[in-house]
C-alpha cells in the first residue's frame, strides 16, 4: 500500500497523534531509522541494505534536527554482483560517492557551511535549498552536474545512472516541502499544535544534499557527526547562557530549534 492510499489513521500512528514541538519529529525519524515505523512521506519502503552499516550515525545526526531522506556509503570498485551494493552486468565493478540528503533548520544549515571550509572537508560538497528558494551552495556553478555512482562493466562505455543535478534539485523541493503538507500535516485539524509545527517546518527548514567527492578515501560519516557534535555544542552553550541571564536552576532550554540528545 503506496503513502497515498494509507488512511489518516494509519498515518496517525505511524508519525505521532499529537506533535508539541520539533523534537517529536526528530524522534519520528528517528524511529524510522530504528524500524519502529515503517514509512515516512519521502520512504515508502524501511532502509536500505548498503544503509544498515550507517544505522547508529543516522540516528545520531536524524536525533540533532538533520531529517535524513536519502543517503548511500561511498564505494571503490565492488563487483556488481556485490550482495548489497552490486548492481548491473555481471564481471563489472561499481562505483558510489558518499551522498545525504536532508532537511534541516537555517542554523542548523549555517553550523554545515562552517564546518565545510575547514581544509580537512576540501572534497565536501553541498546544496541546500528552501521551499521559497532561497539557496546556499558551495558549488561554483549553480548548474552543476556531480555523478555520485557510476559502473564499469566489460565491452561498454562506463554507465552513470546517479548525478546529483542542482537544477534537477531545485525541482524536486516542490515535490519534497509538498509532502509535509499533503502527507504529514494533512492528518492534523485545522488550529492545532501538531499542524503548527509541520508547517514551521515546512516554512522555514531547508532541503540539502551534501556529497563526498572522494570516493576512495573521503569520511562523510565523520563530517556528519561532527555536525551533530557541533549542534549539540551549540545548544549547551545557549542553555548556559540562558541559566546565567534568567539565573534557574534547572537547565532546562525550550527553544524549538535545540537538538535532543
Amino acid at each position: 500500500m503506496g503513502l497515498k492510499a494509507a488512511s489518516s489513521r494509519d498515518r496517525l500512528r505511524m508519525w505521532g497523534s499529537e506533535l508539541k514541538s520539533q523534537e517529536d519529529v526528530f524522534s519520528k525519524f528517528a524511529d524510522y531509522i530504528n524500524g519502529k515505523i515503517p514509512r515516512l512521506p519521502w520512504c515508502e519502503t524501511g532502509i536500505q541494505l548498503e544503509t544498515l552499516p550507517l544505522k547508529k550515525r543516522l540516528l545520531n545526526i536524524n536525533t540533532c534536527g538533520f531529517l535524513t531522506i536519502n543517503s548511500q556509503p561511498r564505494v571503490n570498485g565492488a563487483r556488481s554482483d556485490d550482495k548489497v551494493v552490486g548492481w548491473g552486468p555481471v564481471n563489472g565493478y561499481v562505483y558510489q560517492k558518499a551522498y545525504i540528503e536532508f532537511f534541516a533548520s537555517p542554523s542548523r544549515i549555517k553550523a554545515l557551511e562552517r564546518l565545510a571550509q575547514k581544509k580537512e572537508y576540501a572534497t565536501i560538497s553541498y546544496h541546500a535549498v528552501t521551499v521559497d528558494g532561497k539557496q546556499l551552495s558551495n558549488y561554483a556553478d549553480e548548474n552543476s552536474v556531480n555523478a555520485v555512482t557510476w559502473g564499469v562493466f566489460p565491452g561498454s562505455e562506463i554507465v552513470q545512472p546517479t548525478v546529483v543535478d542542482m537544477g534537477s534539485f531545485r525541482v524536486w523541493k516542490d515535490e519534497a516541502f509538498a509532502l509535509w503538507i499533503s502527507q504529514w500535516r494533512a492528518v492534523y485539524p485545522p488550529g492545532s499544535k501538531s499542524r503548527e509545527v509541520i508547517q514551521e517546518i515546512h516554512n522555514t527548514y531547508y532541503l540539502c544534499n551534501v556529497v563526498e567527492n572522494d570516493f576512495v578515501n573521503g569520511d562523510l560519516a565523520k563530517f556528519m557527526d561532527e555536525l551533530a557534535d557541533t549542534v549539540k555544542n551549540e545548544k549547551q552553550s545557549g542553555a548556559a547562557v540562558q541559566d546565567s541571564n534568567s539565573g534557574s536552576d534547572d537547565g532546562v532550554s525550550n527553544g524549538k530549534d535545540d537538538c535532543k540528545e
